[in-house]
């Protein structure tokens, strides 16, 4: 699966596209106080992290672009 399928999204738009506003005034904060490399990077990261188990049962690339951007 290229990143290029999902991270510009989240990148793009601070995670605001995919995930409840508050959670994204949150990731918001941490970049206004850290700079917006390491906020971005590590919740890319850990999202990738907690759908790991749920993306490797999945057998084609439409079922797993679907489980990223939709957040089953």
């Amino acid at each position: 699966m290229l990143p290029a399928l999902y991270v510009p999204s989240w990148l793009l738009t601070i995670f605001a596209s995919e995930f409840p506003a508050p959670f994204s005034a949150r990731l918001i904060d941490a970049i206004l106080v850290c700079g917006w490399e390491r906020p971005l990077m590590r919740m890319a990261a850990t999202f990738m992290q907690y759908l790991e188990p749920r993306l490797l049962k999945l057998q084609n690339m439409e079922d797993i672009l679907f489980a990223i951007k939709v957040r089953v």
